[in-house]
């Protein structure tokens, strides 16, 4: 389900033509590090084959995490063109590699794309869900300043909006977090669950 990997987020009256996009929790900004070690004990160009080195390099230059339409007129994003690009051909086994990558834009999308894909990645992505590295974000035309843990719950969430096989493993996921005062994304992880939860 590629082309669902990151969960596009309505993009409301700037782009007006668009279908507009299920809606998800908003993403907690409020714990973000605006510091953290990029440096990584695995050169990247060591993490996946040869074939996949030059689409990874790609994604990590675009330096932001992006829905597929960005801006008033929903033009497509490099950035995630560069996502898709990598995703259409990499399997899980690399994705997995890359969940340690030193970009945190490649972590995010990889990590992302890997809670929305099926729960067999549900236990590699537990760090991703706790990374508060911070990255740049624009869906539609709204960009912020987030972390990988608040794009990664986001995504995970949309288990639960989009209703996907893996929902019951995505939602005892979100419950953890929600429940632990530690987890820089506990609140919207919990607004997920208030929204989304079976009663």
């Amino acid at each position: 389900m590629r082309h669902t990997a990151l969960l596009l987020v309505a993009l409301g009256a700037c782009t007006p033509h668009l279908r507009p996009a299920t809606v998800v929790a908003p993403v907690d900004t409020s714990d973000v590090t605006m510091t953290e070690t990029e440096e990584a004990s695995t050169p990247p160009e060591k993490v996946v084959s040869a074939d996949l080195r030059a689409l990874v390099i790609d994604l990590a230059a675009q330096g932001e995490v992006t829905s597929a339409g960005v801006g008033y007129s929903g033009e497509k994003s490099a950035s995630y063109a560069a996502y898709e690009a990598l995703v259409a051909v990499a399997s899980t086994a690399d994705l997995e590699k890359l969940l340690d990558h030193p970009s945190p834009v490649v972590r995010a999308y990889v990590a992302g794309h890997l809670a929305m894909k099926d729960g067999a990645s549900l236990d590699a992505i537990d760090g991703a869900l706790r990374d508060r590295s911070s990255i740049d974000a624009q869906y539609g035309c709204m960009g912020h300043r987030t972390s990988v843990a608040a794009h990664v719950t986001t995504q995970l969430c949309g288990a639960l909006s989009l209703d996907l096989p893996h929902r019951g493993d995505a939602e005892q996921r979100l419950a953890t977090l929600a429940a632990d005062p530690t987890a820089p994304s506990q609140a919207a992880a919990a607004r997920c669950l208030h929204q989304y939860a079976a009663p």
